[in-house]
């Protein structure tokens, strides 16, 4: 474990609001912050969502990895990765706050992880 940090996860815009059935866009940012001598890190995305809502998160700015999904992203120390997570909620979902959590994990050490929780407050159409 001499090489690994806790990496930084930020999300950014974590409480937003929409009617039942549109899908909103929550931006995170994972940085690798291993030592810079050390070897590219996996870090994993995983999300708690209520039944009202449903996600898909993708990669915004690794240019082989654009628009690819983002559960599991590579990096090397230093670096860092734009993850767009777009979260629906259910056509029938109820009105009020939904929350909802998102972690990343340091998968070359398991116990280096963050966890951020957001709201989807869903509106009545």
């Amino acid at each position: 474990t001499g090489c690994f940090r806790e990496p930084l996860f930020a999300m950014y815009l974590t409480r937003q609001t929409g009617p039942p059935g549109q899908t909103l866009r929550y931006d995170a940012l994972v940085q690798n912050r291993d030592n810079l001598d050390c070897p590219a890190s996996d870090f994993t995305l995983t999300s708690s969502l209520p039944a009202a809502l449903t996600q898909k998160s993708f990669i915004r700015n690794l240019p082989s990895r654009v628009g690819q999904e983002a559960t599991t992203v590579r990096l090397e120390p230093g670096a860092s990765a734009h993850i767009g997570i777009d979260v629906t909620s259910a056509a029938g979902a109820p009105t009020g706050g939904q929350q909802f959590t998102e972690t990343i994990t340091h998968r070359g050490q398991p116990s280096y992880s963050k966890t951020i929780a957001a709201t989807y407050t869903v509106k009545s159409s």
